[in-house]
């Protein structure tokens, strides 16, 4: 590790905590309805449509795969109202939850703001909770989704990480980049039959480092 109780900015990793809160306050079985708060033009966005239904699921996969934020708006949404509580809130309550003392979150997308920050190592206990979870295992080696809303509009999402293409050894947790934060990357390594977390923050090049992090590990250790 370096660096791993620096607090700086992570992006579109804010997204996992955005998972674990739906993920505990919505029925991912369940529909919801589209309003206009919920619409978003920001790139990666579905361009999700006022008034159609769609699976929560649905919008939860194609958050995490493509981190499409009209997706994690519309599932932020979505739990402040049936839960009657700011998302916001809810989101720094449950990371003091799980011990992340040095994190702080203002939205559920991870855009830049000096309100919005983590650290390497109060990730790990993000992730360590998130991994118990078949729904966000499953996705590892999703290279993109698609889906239709009850309305009949198709949906389709390529994965952020392009990384789980070409290394059969890796698999997909979460990506993230903005121009204060740089590139971030959550990836999952396997390993002689054990998985190891991989994450990189504040990188000019986050495949780069994800492969440099990787090769460090497959060639000077070997796990008992």
């Amino acid at each position: 590790e370096k660096s791993a109780n620096i607090q700086i900015p992570i992006a579109s990793l804010t997204k996992l905590l955005t998972a674990l809160v739906a993920y505990e306050k919505l029925d991912l079985g369940s529909e919801m309805e589209i309003s206009m708060a919920d619409t978003m033009d920001i790139s990666p966005s579905l361009k999700l449509q006022p008034g159609e239904k769609v699976k929560v699921l649905d919008l939860f996969n194609a958050m995490l795969i493509g981190s499409n934020n009209d997706a994690a708006l519309a599932l932020a949404n979505h739990v402040a109202k049936a839960t009657n509580q700011n998302f916001v809130n809810l989101m720094n309550k449950k990371a003091k939850d799980l011990g992340m003392s040095n994190s702080k979150f203002s939205n559920p997308l991870g855009f830049d703001s000096k309100e919005n920050f983590s650290t390497a190592k109060d990730l790990v206990l993000l992730i360590n909770n998130l991994e118990k979870l078949a729904v966000i295992k499953n996705l590892g080696k999703q290279t993109s989704y698609k889906f239709i809303s009850k309305d009949g509009n198709s949906y389709f999402t390529e994965s952020t990480n392009k990384l789980i293409k070409t290394h059969s050894d890796l698999e997909a947790i979460k990506t993230g980049f903005t121009s204060n934060s740089l590139g971030s990357m959550i990836s999952r390594l396997n390993f002689q039959g054990r998985q190891i977390i991989l994450i990189v923050l504040n990188s000019s090049n986050r495949e780069k480092d994800t492969l440099l992090l990787k090769d460090q590990i497959t060639q000077n250790f070997s796990l008992q």
